[in-house]
């Protein structure tokens, strides 16, 4: 009597690019079904940031005017793939629709800059929380990096969803690539205060995204 053979679990990565910012994402499913589970994580921006350089200032480096905070999501959830039509060959293209439901973590912690402190020998570059209400723009040499002020943020909880249509090609038996095009939606319990301007911060985030990822069956 033969026993049945082992159901493989087909993992992957996958990057994708959205108008609040990008994300990665690794993911596993049982090949034999259509449940899987998936984690991603990237940099939320707002898409009216402005860059700018202080050319006042020798060696400036780009800072964002009247950014406030640094952001950041964990998405941890589930995903429900619905096949269009089997792949047999490698020759074939693979169309399926991609539901997901999962939990929103934002964290946001404060921007630092580097202020411009003129001293009777040597001027100097003080490093600081940005405060745009009383910090000179003009005095501004840059942004510092995030990790200046990493330990100094807070989470804020939600919950989301996404639906996209994927086209997927590559060697059919163990490994494939994959393009999708679709639309997610999160909701925060509070506003995400990226910006100095109120009206600019928001706590719900629909948005169009392109997704490419790479799976290999194990």
């Amino acid at each position: 009597m033969n026993e049945p053979s082992p159901v493989s679990t087909q993992a992957g990565l996958s990057f994708s690019l959205r108008q609040f910012g990008w994300d990665v994402a690794v993911h596993a499913k049982p090949s034999a079904r259509s449940v899987g589970y998936q984690l991603s994580g990237g940099l939320l921006r707002d898409p009216r940031e402005v860059l700018m350089i202080n050319e006042r200032l020798p060696g400036s480096k780009p800072f964002r005017l009247g950014k406030i905070n640094h952001g950041m999501w964990l998405r941890p959830g589930i995903t429900r793939v619905f096949e269009m039509g089997q792949r047999r060959s490698r020759s074939d293209l693979g169309v399926a629709f991609v539901g997901d439901v999962h939990a929103t973590l934002a964290y946001h912690w404060p921007v630092y800059v580097y202020m411009y402190r003129p001293a009777p020998i040597f001027d100097l570059y003080e490093l600081k929380r940005y405060e745009p209400e009383i910090d000179d723009s003009y005095m501004i040499g840059g942004m510092a990096s995030p990790l200046a002020s990493w330990n100094e943020g807070r989470w804020i909880p939600g919950m989301g969803a996404s639906l996209s249509v994927r086209a997927e090609w590559g060697n059919y038996r163990n490994m494939s690539n994959s393009l999708a095009i679709g639309a997610s939606f999160d909701a925060l319990a509070s506003k995400l205060p990226l910006m100095q301007n109120p009206t600019q911060n928001r706590s719900v985030f629909p948005a169009l995204f392109v997704n490419f990822a790479f799976a290999l069956d194990l």
